[in-house]
């Protein structure tokens, strides 16, 4: 399913256009799948394999705006004031009221080994330059499990898919962080490019112009293995933008003229 309608949004003489979003905002707490609604682009959420625990506090990947604890199968953990909470903990740059978010349990006794993977509708790009894909994520403030551990490996991976044939875009990939792909290894302050502990960080990645497909669609698988710690992700705020690949007015006009001499001067070699 393509994003609908391109908005264009005028900046001076160029026109930045929205190519496609999803901030979630449409969609019913505990929704994992759906198609387009309210102008959003749609999205599927996959658990990959089976949690290792049934305890009630794992959380399956969905979209939540819960702000206070809660038990049971919702998408909710830890308290408002936790820094591991997904639960619009004060000052984590959350957008709006609601997000995607998946979690392990927070149980000493039952350890939860989690893949999730976030699925985003395919977005046209075609005909458009200075493209961008863009979303928040929210990391829990805890620590992570590497092979090295001996645990299952905990990773974060993002990428984009292309429609016609051009090889994957890797956006994130936290297995090739340095100590054996420790997500501990991450900057402890905002980068453009890789999730900050404990907030919603804003992450922005160029779509090279020489990528010449039709669509490309927004990837993001996460994997947790805990049994105390409230290793979650949350994703927010995705957002396609890009440069309509139109000529310059200036360009055009210089056609114009270039045009309107050829054609002059074949009128003047008809009449000789």
């Amino acid at each position: 399913m393509l994003a609908g309608a391109v908005a264009l949004v005028t900046s001076g003489s160029a026109n930045a256009a929205v190519l496609g979003t999803l901030g979630f905002e449409n969609y019913t707490d505990g929704t994992q799948t759906s198609s387009a609604i309210g102008g959003e682009l749609g999205f599927s959420s996959v658990s990959v394999g089976t949690p290792t625990n049934t305890a009630s506090q794992n959380i399956i990947p969905q979209v939540t705006s819960q702000t206070a604890s809660a038990a049971g199968n919702t998408a909710a953990i830890g308290t408002a004031t936790n820094a591991n909470s997904v639960l619009n903990p004060a000052g984590v740059n959350k957008t709006g009221a609601k997000y995607w978010v998946t979690s392990n349990a927070q149980s000493s006794t039952n350890t939860a080994t989690r893949n999730d993977v976030l699925t985003v509708d395919a977005v046209s790009i075609a005909g458009f330059t200075s493209r961008t894909v863009s979303f928040k994520m929210f990391l829990g403030n805890t620590t992570y499990e590497t092979t090295a551990d001996n645990q299952a490996q905990d990773f974060i991976k993002a990428r984009l898919v292309f429609s016609n044939g051009s090889p994957d875009q890797t956006l994130i990939d936290t297995t090739t962080l340095a100590g054996t792909g420790d997500i501990d290894n991450l900057p402890t302050t905002a980068s453009s490019t890789l999730p900050v502990k404990g907030q919603f960080n804003t992450l922005t990645f160029a779509i090279p112009d020489n990528i010449a497909d039709n669509t490309a669609q927004l990837i993001i698988s996460v994997a947790g293995n805990s049994g105390t710690g409230a290793e979650a992700y949350a994703v927010d705020a995705v957002s396609f933008d890009g440069q309509p690949n139109t000529p310059e007015p200036g360009t055009l006009g210089l056609a114009g003229v270039v045009g309107m001499g050829i054609l002059a001067r074949r009128r003047r070699k008809a009449q000789a």
